[in-house]
């Protein structure tokens, strides 16, 4: 959990509070995109940690899937990636700014934690890819809407 905790805030520390080294953005952009980078790397780190299991297990590691189970940690990463929607609807009401892309990314990353946390184990090839690609696409959304 520790792990999965520091990775998420490393890289929204980079990701959201860097910027404000060359520009001065809205407070509440840079809250939520720190929540949103937050989020994206907590579950990147924490979809990993499922394919660890057996390893974990067997080497005493108590990462969230080890302590939970996988369908309690599924369920954990879709709690706070559904948590993106009421934050994005809080901010959007504080900025006077909806953005209807933001919907779409955060139900691709439901469907990318129901698809990961599911019972057939994808190849970690395409795991990568998908990680890859959700990184892009967030980045750059989250960039157009800032």
């Amino acid at each position: 959990g520790v792990k999965n905790i520091t990775i998420g805030l490393a890289w929204a520390c980079v990701g959201s509070l860097l910027p404000l080294v060359t520009y001065n953005p809205d407070i509440p952009i840079v809250l939520y995109n720190f929540y949103f980078i937050f989020i994206t790397y907590f579950t990147l780190s924490t979809i990993g940690d499922i394919y660890d299991i057996k390893n974990d297990t067997l080497n005493r590691v108590k990462t969230i899937p080890v302590v939970y189970g996988k369908q309690k940690t599924k369920y954990i990463l879709l709690f706070l990636n559904l948590n993106l929607i009421l934050a994005m609807l809080v901010f959007g009401i504080i900025l006077n700014k909806f953005v209807p892309y933001l919907i779409i990314i955060v139900l691709y990353k439901l469907w990318y934690v129901n698809y990961f946390c599911g019972e057939k184990q994808p190849q970690s090839d395409i795991m990568e890819i998908f990680a890859v690609s959700d990184f892009v696409y967030s980045m750059a959304i989250l960039y157009i809407v800032s």
